[in-house]
């Protein structure tokens, strides 16, 4: 079987943990691992083929994520457009073995019980090749009014719901024989793309024509953005799922959590007496009652005292206060303004490329001061800037440094200079982290300052 990843989305609901640059999928909530590296570990027993399907602006995220995880044969196809999960899922059908058994996951979901997870992948399996397209259908534990809810009786779907209020929510729980939506797919491909070509010729046709016009033999595989512009952005659900007569529904009974919002991520936490749920260091509650404060900033102290019924989330760049149950409010907030104040709902303060991250520490009009980590055996590009000088100082590791034409080795608390025009690159040539210290002096401190020479990434 093949199991496909869909890693694509923004994940905006959680900001400003992420951001349109640093998803969700990214986000370590055990302060261990990423939700997108467990999805892997979690699946790399049961299934023997991998795909991730992701935007072409998380591809060194991607890459990043699938070396940690000793990840070098996985087919990773890049969309320049977002287009939601029909055509993503389509895609990955039309570029399987027609009579291959897929099994589509998000990426941004916590998943406990490998047992159960396993028996109910199992039992999919089994309904997947007599022909279904099959759902996993969450047991509630709470009236949720966050999710999509399917009505079943045993494997067989008598309705989808969509997400309901807090009075109809309470009424499927009490029920008993209603399941959320767990956004889960296994299929053989060939029933899945017949299915959409019944239920959505348009889409069917677009991404027919999407991979017609792809080199499908490169890897990562990036889908033109002109063909992706004429498909019409839908969901699998609306556009098969809701539609089609050969649905199944497997009752699922392990953990999952979706971390569709910010009520979600701090679930993770155990409460106090008074119902408070802390998530990350350096935080004080005194007075509060059913109060999360997720602090995501270790040099920064956070103190709430006397509210109720608060969330508080804490970055290095940004701060959120909102009224449990209103976090998703935040989507319309960034619509509203993003024009002007783009950068914080897009950015991070960590960015990350392919040879690495960093952080800027300092952003001043004519100086900025980052933190930049590099990881074993990565370089930068051999580059220049016409606009600015930089001053290197090693923090931790060894540094190996290029300055037209010589090259040499430094060590902590050695520097280099590089004045404006000269040729550089910065490799490690170690098994261990690279950090340093750089200061930018100068009129252009931006990325179009950089003029490549030679680069591993083909940038």
């Amino acid at each position: 079987m093949k199991c496909v990843l869909l890693s694509g989305g923004g994940g905006l609901r959680l900001w400003p943990l992420s951001r349109k640059y640093y998803p969700k999928q990214f986000l370590t909530f055990d302060g261990q691992s990423s939700m997108f590296s467990k999805s892997i570990e979690r699946n790399r027993t049961l299934f023997s083929e991998f795909t991730v399907i992701t935007n072409e602006a998380y591809r060194y995220l991607t890459a990043t994520e699938l070396e940690r995880a000793g990840i070098d044969d996985c087919q990773v196809i890049l969309e320049s457009l977002a287009r939601n999960t029909a055509p993503a899922i389509a895609v990955a059908a039309l570029l399987s073995d027609p009579e291959e058994t897929i099994f589509v996951a998000p990426t941004d979901a916590v998943i406990e019980n490998m047992d159960a997870y396993r028996e109910a992948i199992q039992e999919a399996q089994v309904l997947a090749r007599q022909g279904f397209i099959v759902t996993f259908g969450i047991r509630p534990l709470s009236p949720h009014t966050g999710y999509g809810y399917i009505h079943h009786c045993g494997n067989d779907v008598v309705e989808f719901r969509e997400k309901p209020d807090l009075e109809k929510a309470t009424c499927y729980l009490e029920a008993g024989d209603y399941l959320w939506n767990s956004g889960m797919f296994m299929f053989k491909a060939s029933v899945l793309l017949d299915e959409l070509a019944l239920c959505r010729r348009d889409i069917f046709d677009a991404c027919v024509d999407l991979v017609a016009q792809t080199d499908t033999c490169a890897n990562p595989i990036k889908l033109p953005e002109t063909s992706m512009a004429a498909i019409p952005a839908e969901s699998i659900d609306y556009a098969v799922i809701e539609k089609s007569r050969k649905i199944k529904v497997v009752p699922a009974h392990f953990y999952w959590n979706d971390m569709g919002g910010l009520e979600a991520f701090s679930d993770v936490a155990v409460a106090d007496d008074a119902g408070n749920k802390i998530v990350g260091p350096n935080t004080i509650i005194d007075g509060c009652s059913n109060t999360r404060v997720v602090n995501d900033a270790e040099n920064v102290l956070v103190v709430v005292n006397d509210v109720q019924d608060v969330i508080v989330t804490n970055t290095n760049n940004a701060v959120y206060v909102t009224k449990r149950g209103s976090s998703e409010k935040i989507k319309q907030i960034i619509d509203a303004r993003n024009d002007e104040y783009g950068r914080f709902f897009d950015e991070n303060v960590r960015t990350y490329r392919p040879w690495g991250f960093y952080e800027v520490l300092i952003n001043a009009p004519h100086y900025k001061v980052k933190l930049i980590t590099v990881f074993p055996g990565k370089r930068i590009s051999l580059q220049r800037h016409f606009h600015r000088s930089e001053h290197w100082t090693i923090a931790s590791g060894v540094a190996t440094i290029t300055l037209g034409t010589e090259t040499a080795e430094y060590e902590s608390n050695q520097s280099a200079y590089i004045p404006i025009g000269v040729l550089h690159r910065l490799a490690n040539n170690t098994k261990d982290p690279l950090e340093i210290i750089e200061v930018s002096l100068g009129q252009i401190l931006s990325e179009s300052d950089i003029e490549r020479l030679e680069d591993d990434f083909e940038r």
